[in-house]
């Protein structure tokens, strides 16, 4: 759902993505870019916590992200959400 909000003075609105952009290959390269862009400042704040700190830390997340990239590139998992490619069908279901 769309929120009608207003933005304040001075904000920049997000990007829209286009249907094109919604493809397993695009959001795949999209989780690469913020998984690698928060990987470096997390790792150190990581570092920096105790151990309640470190059981509770969004870097477990980015691994967790990361690997499920590199199981979708290496064909172990298949993503069924969105197509491969603009124009493909993106009816297949397949956890291999």
């Amino acid at each position: 759902m769309t929120r009608n909000t207003p933005e304040p003075p001075g904000s920049h609105s997000m990007p829209q993505a286009t249907d094109g952009d919604i493809t397993t290959d695009r959001v795949l390269a999209a989780l690469r870019s913020v998984v690698d862009y928060l990987v470096k400042p997390e790792a150190a704040d990581y570092i920096e916590q105790d151990d309640d700190g470190r059981q509770h830390h969004i870097l477990h997340d980015l691994a967790v992200l990361s690997r499920f990239g590199d199981a979708v590139e290496q064909g172990r998992v298949s993503v069924s959400a969105a197509p491969r490619r603009p124009g493909e069908d993106a009816t297949r279901t397949s956890v291999v």
